[in-house]
């Protein structure tokens, strides 16, 4: 997540919490990538996962819009 300036008006506890699941995720799958063992079937799980929070992400902000 890049860093911005969030306001306490723009702060969302769920977008915050289903991001953090999301980075942890992607820190263990790109450190897998860059091991010489490479990606396995754990990797598949997890980039599962990820796409699953991301779609949680955008429906919560699409119905908060």
């Amino acid at each position: 997540m890049t860093e911005e300036l969030i306001t306490q008006e723009q702060y969302d506890v769920v977008v915050d919490v289903l991001q953090k699941h999301y980075d942890k995720l992607w820190e263990m799958t790109h450190r897998n990538m860059n091991s010489e063992s490479g990606l396995g079937v754990m990797d598949d799980i997890r980039f599962e996962q990820m796409e699953q929070l991301q779609e949680a992400i955008d429906m919560w902000k699409a119905r908060n819009e």
